[in-house]
């Protein structure tokens, strides 16, 4: 499908490659790195490679802060003067997960406010919450919401799940606030996923063993809101 080759954002984070060539995801190795206490070291290193990377490009890409990056002052401060030297932040989006935004909501907005008057874009991700939440979540100065891939293994024969994303779907069109559904395997998933009005998909049907790939779902609903 043409659409499929629209790539909109590239998904930054870390990753290992094993003596065979198979590439492991943060998620294989998180719950390490964050008993280490090396979580902040490990963002600022994957943060200042993209800066590198991507300063002379026109490309967006986003990066995950965990809670106990949002609240470590070195880094923060690290990343506010590297904004500044940074030639279009608003290609930036930082990803925060809805587990951390909920435990410490009061914190995370404030830590959103503060990100976004840098002029980058924030998202919220591993949505999995009822409604209800979601609505909270939405009330947030934020920019797009990444869906539990979770669901994405559902939307293709349970009418409940596309029902819920569809609601979603339509929460976020009238916030204006882009969905992103990650986790999409095959064609039955990605026609579903456009039928319920999602914007963006990303996972192994757009692309496989490679950095996270975002792909333009609604042209018409991305060209209303730009």
């Amino acid at each position: 499908m043409a659409l499929k080759s629209a790539i909109l954002q590239h998904g930054c984070s870390a990753r290992i490659i094993t003596e065979q060539g198979a590439i492991l995801k943060t998620e294989s190795f998180s719950e390490v790195v964050r008993q280490s206490r090396l979580q902040s070291k490990l963002t600022r290193s994957i943060f200042t490679q993209c800066i590198t990377h991507f300063r002379k490009t026109t490309s967006a890409w986003s990066i995950k802060l965990s809670f106990q990056d949002a609240t470590d002052p070195q880094l923060l401060d690290f990343i506010d003067q590297e904004l500044r030297r940074y030639p279009q932040p608003q290609l930036i989006t930082f990803e925060l997960d809805e587990k951390d935004v909920l435990d410490n909501f009061n914190a995370m907005a404030v830590c959103i406010n503060v990100l976004k008057s840098k002029g980058v874009k924030v998202s919220i991700n591993a949505v999995s919450s009822g409604l209800l939440t979601v609505s909270r979540v939405m009330k947030l100065n934020i920019d797009m919401l990444l869906l539990d891939e979770a669901l994405t293994t559902y939307i293709a024969e349970d009418e409940q799940v596309f029902e819920f994303i569809q609601n979603i779907a339509k929460l976020c069109g009238d916030k204006h606030i882009l969905l992103l559904v990650a986790g999409v395997e095959s064609e039955q998933q990605y026609a579903r996923l456009s039928e319920a009005g999602v914007d963006l998909v990303e996972g192994p049907y757009i692309a496989r063993a490679a950095p996270h790939v975002c792909n333009k779902l609604r042209q018409l609903n991305n060209q209303a809101r730009a």
